[in-house]
């Protein structure tokens, strides 16, 4: 097995970092804070120094991670968006860290926002964006967010032997948003999620099936703490792609630490080749 602390492979050609087979993935779950930037940040930094403690190469961030679900001020937060990649991707560059950002509020041209997932790479570059689909409707989501146009679904990205797909919070109640990416090739899925106590269990549920079903890594991220007259139990977990929990936290402030392998990936796809069977 390769050694969880080398650093990205860097292609000759244009020295862009690439993901090693071996990922020390840290899931970073805490209370986040409404309408306070900096204290979230804080609490990421604390967190980050934890994760290198234990060798993490790969840090995971919750949904909608900097102001939480502001209202009226989340096109106010967007236009932000892109201060809050750069405080990413200096903390990417200086630890060497693969970053998956959450969502952050991205500026949508009908003066909504989309909620969108950044992943970076160590060399603080976005490598990949991923706006949800799905906007949960008991929430007067589109009131504040709209939908990416369906045009413009994301390819997976492809890095090293990694394809990287993602879903936002509610997405995962979609199965056929991840078989289009995992059509795709994708074997490693992000889920940022704020999930409330009344479906922790769903979201449990769902995450091991997206894994089990594309034969996929999925690192799910939710949030912990109370928030908007919602109490979050958090839960984060990271799967394997036999829909196993290779972590998964409780309802405190924490970071969820699971090593996963590229290889052992293949390798499972290989001897049960079930994503390549067709309906007879």
């Amino acid at each position: 097995m390769s050694d969880k602390n080398q650093k990205s492979p860097v292609r000759s050609d244009d020295k862009t970092p690439e993901m090693p087979d071996v990922l020390r993935v840290a899931n970073l779950q805490w209370n986040v804070r409404k309408r306070d930037f900096l204290g979230n940040i804080d609490i990421i930094d604390r967190l980050i120094s934890k994760a290198l403690d234990r060798n993490c190469n790969l840090i995971s961030l919750p949904e909608m991670w900097s102001q939480s679900f502001c209202g009226q001020d989340l096109a106010k937060e967007a236009g932000f968006l892109e201060n809050r990649l750069e405080a990413l991707g200096a903390r990417a560059r200086k630890h060497d860290l693969w970053i998956a950002g959450g969502t952050l509020p991205e500026p949508a041209p009908d003066g909504r926002v989309y909620n969108t997932f950044h992943f970076i790479d160590p060399a603080g570059k976005v490598r990949y964006r991923f706006r949800k689909v799905r906007l949960f409707p008991f929430a007067r989501e589109t009131q504040y967010f709209c939908p990416p146009p369906s045009d413009q679904f994301p390819d997976v990205l492809v890095s090293g032997n990694w394809k990287v797909g993602a879903g936002v919070c509610f997405d995962i109640r979609f199965p056929d948003l991840f078989q289009r990416q995992m059509q795709q090739g994708a074997n490693l899925f992000f889920i940022p999620s704020q999930i409330p106590m009344e479906r922790i269990e769903h979201f449990v549920v769902l995450s091991r099936a997206r894994a089990l079903e594309n034969m996929a890594y999925v690192i799910a991220t939710n949030r912990c703490g109370a928030g908007n007259s919602a109490v979050f139990p958090g839960k984060s977990l990271i799967v394997d792609p036999l829909g196993m929990p290779i972590s998964e936290l409780g309802s405190d402030e924490d970071l969820g630490i699971g090593t996963i392998d590229a290889i052992s990936l293949i390798e499972i796809r290989t001897k049960m080749p079930f994503l390549t069977l067709s309906p007879s």
